[in-house]
């Protein structure tokens, strides 16, 4: 597999040590590059380029003031066009796979009623494919746990729900801390090996949100259990490390590189 690195678009400091944990690439929050003024992302993006790291992947497509489901969503026209103006900044980036999480955007009152809320979600999903594609971007819907959102908390929603979109730019992600914070056997992903294109891996503990952590060389949460699933699912595409750091961001980041690399042999 191919191990990447999250960071924010905005923090050049991290950029300049961006190389030194050893992974194969980097991912960046949209979100953190959406709030950039031309001139600003400008010189986020020389910063990202000149770090001597690919960046192949995205999260945080959405920005939290996004309405994505409800009576009073953002407006269709209003969503297309921020949606072209961050698949064209990823492009410029690289990236080739964008998550979409967004728990905020999508979540819905429960008086609206889920049905709904997820033939709105299935209409977003569809002009979110559509955009994508026009920039070569393939898009992975990120199951988020229920502390973060209220529609889609497991793998197995998450592709359910990808089927239903059936677009071929729109895919799915499993995040090994989602799925531990709602218990969800990672034995389940060779179950969705025909749309999985993307994972994030930190470690993380059932029904606790306070717990997610860089995967470490002793591995005290048996997080090499997800890679192993991955595996045994045939997957073989990229995995990002999304977790803050305690100390050194870096170096942890490089302990977590290092041991994922070790258990991929």
């Amino acid at each position: 597999m191919k191990i990447g690195v999250n960071f924010r678009a905005n923090n050049p400091i991290l950029w300049e040590r961006a190389s030194e944990p050893g992974a194969d690439y980097a991912e960046v929050s949209g979100w953190s590059y959406m709030q950039l003024d031309e001139f600003e992302f400008a010189a986020a993006e020389k910063n990202m380029k000149d770090s001597g790291i690919p960046i192949k992947t995205m999260n945080g497509l959405f920005m939290p003031e996004h309405k994505l489901v409800g009576e009073d969503v953002t407006p269709a026209e209003e969503v297309k066009s921020y949606l072209e103006k961050c698949f064209a900044r990823a492009e410029r980036l690289g990236v080739k796979t964008a998550v979409w999480g967004s728990g905020t955007a999508r979540s819905y009152e429960e008086s609206f009623g889920r049905e709904r809320a997820e033939e709105q979600l299935i209409e977003t999903g569809t002009a979110v494919g559509d955009t994508a594609e026009k920039f070569g971007i393939r898009v992975a819907i990120e199951p988020l746990n229920h502390f973060e959102t209220n529609i889609f908390y497991t793998v197995k929603e998450g592709a359910e729900f990808c089927r239903k979109i059936n677009h071929p730019a729109v895919k799915l992600l499993a995040d090994s801390y989602h799925m531990l914070v709602e218990n969800e056997s990672f034995d389940t992903l060779k179950d969705y090996s025909d749309v999985l294109i993307h994972a994030h891996i930190a470690s993380g503990v059932a029904g606790r949100k306070d717990i997610r952590e860089i995967p470490e060389k002793s591995d005290k949460y048996n997080i090499k259990a997800f890679l192993f699933a991955l595996k045994d699912a045939g997957y073989n595409d990229t995995l990002t490390i999304e977790a803050g750091g305690k100390q050194d961001f870096i170096l942890e980041l490089k302990e977590g590189v290092e041991a994922i690399k070790s258990w991929d042999r």
